[in-house]
């Protein structure tokens, strides 16, 4: 597999100081395309469980982190989805501040989150090449017909042309017989 087909990076740790599950991702200029595509899975997640926060997630690259795996393969290799998804060793809370400890039953259910928000990014980005195929297409057969448009306008204007010399030459005709 060559780094072009590669969709995803995810680096995975525990956590010490925070709760929940959140991800550090690279920094991405806000005016980049990339800027909220590079979003999309951890707020996916975030919208299937609990134990994942999205406000907690950070999207900067900070000194101390420069030899880090994902600002690594980011910055050398250009793969922008390189993230470290973290999960806490104190557990997470709730919408409501209900603690919970992580079993391996919900670091497993996290797991399976992720690979959900990972298959719809996946759909999504399915989606959006189909769009951009259909729009290709429907761009082609506009150029088709309005070269269409325009042969069919120039013939008439040369028909219309050929028929006012004739006119003009048979008219001509009529005057000297």
């Amino acid at each position: 597999m060559s780094v072009d087909n590669l969709l995803y990076y995810i680096d995975m740790h525990g956590h010490s100081r925070r709760k929940n599950a959140f991800m550090f991702g690279p920094q991405v200029p806000v005016h980049s395309d990339k800027y909220l595509k590079m979003r999309v899975v951890p707020k996916l997640i975030a919208e299937e469980t609990d134990m994942f926060r999205y406000h907690s997630c950070s999207f900067i690259n900070e000194k101390a982190k420069e030899t880090a795996a994902r600002i690594t393969l980011y910055r050398q290799l250009g793969i922008w989805n390189c993230f470290t998804l973290e999960a806490s060793f104190h557990g997470y809370y709730t919408k409501d501040r209900t603690n919970f400890e992580f079993t391996i039953e919900r670091y497993e259910s996290l797991g399976a989150k992720l690979v959900s928000a990972l298959y719809e990014y996946c759909m999504i980005l399915e989606e959006d090449d189909r769009r951009r195929q259909i729009a290709k297409i429907e761009k082609a057969k506009l150029k088709v017909k309005r070269a269409e448009d325009e042969a069919a306008f120039l013939k008439e204007k040369a028909a219309a042309a050929k028929q006012g010399v004739q006119l003009a030459n048979g008219s001509q005709s009529t005057q000297i017989n």
